[in-house]
């Protein structure tokens, strides 16, 4: 193969390809990859679904990176890991070679059970943050992203739907409530549903103080809710980061 060969992408050798097969040729890190298919995990949370000490696990890691199968975030002080999206260094076709077999495989008892451990402790991470929190959101929420840096976005998006008068919306994470008025107005019925009471009933007292009917409050798992609620549209603003499960959520 050329440079000038660009329908295989850049030039390879057998020493790259061998790199990738090596650090994917190990049980541990292949169940590694195997569990980011589709969520991403933190340092610590990879020690306690495979029962290995942070060193040996940041070693694992520290190899599939270098490989280019795995990249990884910084969230404040952790570390997450996921695998990588594609690179341009004519070797993508072989990493997806190996995580399509990997995904063909059954995640082991054990190792499904730490996983849903972990989901756990992130969801009652969740509800605690929002309990101690809910003095001080707006506070903590223009950290990240306040509601008048994407709020007229969100509203301008929603107006290009051309959705008819008679459509329902539900909010998942309501927040404060700042966006539902701008539901109120659009929409026949505004569903608001939340996981944390705490913050559920913030929305609504704002809701309130504004003189705004037309809502019902539902206080739910947002991941996965009991209550079976039918919307035309469904706006999740500043939501997914607080979820165990984002895309097993979407």
């Amino acid at each position: 193969m050329t440079k000038a060969d660009s329908n295989h992408g850049p030039e390879t050798g057998i020493g790259e390809a061998t790199a990738v097969l090596k650090a994917a040729g190990d049980e541990l890190r292949g169940q590694i990859l195997r569990i980011l298919q589709h969520d991403a995990f933190g340092v610590l949370e990879l020690c306690r679904i495979f029962g290995l000490r942070q060193p040996a696990m940041s070693h694992h890691l520290k190899i599939l990176s270098q490989a280019g199968l795995v990249t990884s975030r910084r969230e404040g002080t952790c570390i997450f890991y996921r695998r990588a999206y594609a690179r341009d260094d004519g070797l993508d076709t072989l990493r997806q070679q190996i995580f399509s077999h990997l995904d063909s495989c059954p995640i082991p008892a054990n190792t499904a059970l730490g996983m849903a451990t972990v989901h756990q402790e992130r969801a009652a991470n969740s509800q605690t943050f929002f309990r101690d929190n809910v003095d001080r959101f707006r506070e903590q929420q223009d950290l990240i992203a306040s509601y008048r840096q994407y709020g007229d976005t969100v509203v301008t998006l929603i107006d290009t739907l051309n959705l008819p008068a008679s459509s329902t919306a539900l909010e998942v994470g309501p927040g404060e409530g700042e966006l539902l008025p701008e539901l109120v107005a659009r929409f026949k019925r505004v569903t608001a549903l939340d996981n944390s009471a705490e913050m559920l009933a913030r929305a609504k007292a704002a809701s309130e103080a504004r003189s705004i009917d037309g809502i019902e409050f539902l206080l739910d798992d947002i991941c996965n809710p009991e209550t079976k609620v039918r919307a035309d549209l469904i706006t999740m603003n500043m939501v997914l980061h607080h979820l165990a499960r984002p895309a097993d959520t979407l």
